[in-house]
Parts: C-alpha cells; structure tokens; sequence
C-alpha cells in the first residue's frame, strides 16, 4: 500500500528551514563491479548515517540502498532504475563504487529541486577529462574551475554522483539506459550520456553542480580532481569531445565491471518494507 503524504517542513544540514514538500523516498542505488575501494565504503557509510539523521530523523524521507552486481553498466542501470521504481522512490541517487563524495551530498543536490542534477567529476584515466558535457552537438565538455559554484545547465553528466527525480524515468519509459555507437566512427555513447539525450528531449534540463565538483573524487591509480582535467586542457588547449582518441576516455567511461552472474542486494535504511 502507497504510504499517505503529508505536508512537512525541510531541514538542511545545519537545521535551517528549507522550502516544504512532502515525504520522500530515495533509492540510494550503485552498480557495482564487485570489489568496492575501502575509501569509497567509508563515504557511503558517512552519508548514508548522515542522510538518515537530517532526513529520517526529521520525518522527511524514507532511504533504501540497492547495490548490484554484474557485467554490462547500463543493464545494472536498467535493473536499479527498475527496482526504484517499484519501490515507489521519488528520486534515486546514483553512485558509482569507484567515486568519493562528502557526506552532505545527497542534501546538497536535493536542495537544487531540479529534474537531473550531478558532479562534473573527471575522468580516471589520462588523458584527464570533465563527464560533464556542455555541448554534444558542439563537442564541447564543461570544465568545472577553482572558485566556481552554482549549477549550470549542460547536454549531459556522468552518473558516478547524481541525483534524478523519478517523474524523469516515468516519462523515458524502458529502457532507460542504453550504450550506443555515436556519430563519429570508432565512439560510443555511454549509457548515462544516453539516458540524459532521452531527457532532454523529453523536455527534462541537466545541471551540473559546480560547488559539490569539487569536492568529490573519482579512484583510480590515484585520486583524479577537477583541477586534473583544468591542468590537461591548459597544458594542451584541447576541450574537444572528438579529439579524444584513448579508448578509456569517450563520451563516458567504458563499461568496467568483471564478468560474473548479476546480483541485486537491497538493503532497506529506513521506511517500509523493500521491494523486490
């Protein structure tokens, strides 16, 4: 049975009134390829206690975290985006095991209210790159610099850090996320560049937060920053999506996840009971 709503006031970090809503639900969701950095646990672990003492705690929301296992990214995407759904979430935040994020994050981009809204974190692999693309027409990433905030609207981000109100996925309709070839010879569409192109034909905008980019990282051989992908491009003046010939740093990152069987585990926070 759908829980009743009611009318609430919302609580930020340190306990200002927010704008009122109703209760939420939020599906915390992360494909996973199976071994997660300590580092990154550690982060999850920090926000999902924090999550729930300012939003659980207040009577604001109900959290559910699901982490699946398996080989191709964007099936993973499909099976969470699905298993949120059914769940009745309002949101889903999207976090990949191999990002680091603070433990504010989720609070931070609720705040934004709007449809798509995520990290410009960079690439993990040389050449170092921003996920957030200002421009795919134009072929034009966006970078995110020191001191810069607030959101900007973009074609597309990366869905290592990202929040999507569900009415999004509800309008897509199935299936939501898919990894296609692009228009230039030799490249591929990542599945979150696609699932982004399919919202905002539907009339949905994409924000990246510039604040919260700069305090996430994404784990690699080392902890790559935004300032990583500003160096690259002073270094090269280079900001071309269609310059980059390394295989690891297309459009999005390459599915990444070790073969094995799928597997969904889903661990209820705080609400009702989890659906299947």
């Amino acid at each position: 049975m759908k829980r009743s709503r009611e009318r609430i006031k919302i609580l930020g970090p340190q306990g200002e009134a927010m704008e009122g809503s109703e209760r939420w639900k939020i599906a915390i969701v992360i494909p996973s390829r199976g071994v997660n950095p300590a580092m990154f646990t550690y982060d999850l672990a920090s926000l999902v206690a924090y999550s729930t003492a300012c939003l659980v705690h207040n009577d604001i929301a109900d959290i559910t975290l699901t982490i699946q296992e398996g080989t191709y990214i964007h099936v993973n995407r499909n099976d969470l985006m699905g298993t949120a759904l059914k769940s009745e979430a309002d949101y889903t935040l999207w976090l990949d095991d191999d990002m680091r994020f603070p433990r504010d994050a989720l609070l931070r981009l609720l705040q934004h209210n709007v449809p798509i809204v995520g990290v410009n974190y960079p690439t993990r692999v040389f050449p170092v790159r921003p996920t957030a693309i200002e421009s795919i027409e134009g072929g034009k990433f966006l970078q995110t610099r020191e001191g810069d905030t607030g959101l900007a609207r973009v074609d597309s981000i990366g869905f290592g850090c990202a929040l999507v109100m569900s009415k999004v996925a509800w309008e897509i309709g199935y299936p939501w996320f898919e990894s296609k070839d692009g228009q230039d010879e030799g490249k591929r569409v990542g599945e979150d560049v696609d699932f982004c192109i399919k919202a905002k034909a539907a009339g949905f905008d994409v924000f990246v937060d510039h604040g919260l980019s700069q305090e996430v990282r994404h784990i690699g051989q080392f902890e790559y920053s935004v300032a990583h992908a500003v160096a690259y491009e002073e270094e090269h003046g280079d900001n071309d999506v269609r310059g980059t010939e390394d295989s690891g740093s297309e459009l999005v990152e390459p599915p990444r996840h070790d073969d094995g069987e799928s597997n969904s585990g889903v661990h209820l926070v705080s609400g009702g009971d989890p659906q299947p």
